[in-house]
C-alpha cells in the first residue's frame, strides 16, 4: 500500500512538470504582471481658493495607455461639501476623457484650513486603482 501511494505522488510530480514543458521539453513559465499601470488620473487645478455662494469646478483627466478597454469609476472623498461627477464612470480607451468634478459651496461656510479631496479612479475589472489630490484653501483675506 505505501509502494502505491509512492507511484501516485511521483505520477502527481511528473504531470505537474509537464504541465510547464514546452513541445522541446524545456520548462516555460508565464509572467504576472503585477502592478502595471493602464490608466492615470490627474485634476486640473490641482489648488483653488474657496469660492462662497457658488459651485467650484475641477476638470478630472483620465487617461489610458494604448490597448486599454477598462471602464474607471470615480469618485471623491474628504469633503464635507457636497460632490459630484459629470460623468462618475469613464472608459478612455487608449486616449483621454475628462470629467467635471463639481463642489457645491452655495450654502457653506469657508474653510478655516485648506482642505484637500482625494479623487479616486478605480478600475471596475481589475480593480487598479489611482488618486489624485485637490486642495480647497480659506479665501483669501481682503
Amino acid at each position: 500500500m505505501r509502494v502505491s501511494r509512492i507511484y501516485q505522488l511521483v505520477a502527481i510530480a511528473l504531470l505537474i512538470a509537464a504541465a510547464g514543458c514546452g513541445s522541446d521539453n524545456t520548462f516555460t513559465s508565464t509572467k504576472l504582471s503585477v502592478g502595471t499601470n493602464h490608466f492615470s488620473i490627474s485634476a486640473s487645478p490641482s489648488s483653488q481658493a474657496f469660492t462662497n455662494r457658488t459651485t467650484m469646478t475641477v476638470i478630472v483627466t483620465v487617461t489610458g495607455t494604448p490597448g486599454y478597454t477598462g471602464t474607471i469609476q470615480l469618485n471623491a472623498t474628504g469633503s464635507s461639501w457636497p460632490v459630484s461627477f459629470s460623468s462618475p464612470s469613464v472608459a478612455p480607451g487608449s486616449s483621454s476623457v475628462n470629467s467635471t468634478l463639481t463642489i457645491n459651496t452655495v450654502e457653506s461656510m469657508p474653510p478655516t484650513s485648506p482642505v484637500t479631496i482625494t479623487i479616486n479612479g478605480t478600475d471596475t475589472v481589475t480593480n487598479e486603482s489611482h488618486s489624485v489630490s485637490v486642495t480647497i484653501t480659506p479665501p483669501i483675506a481682503v
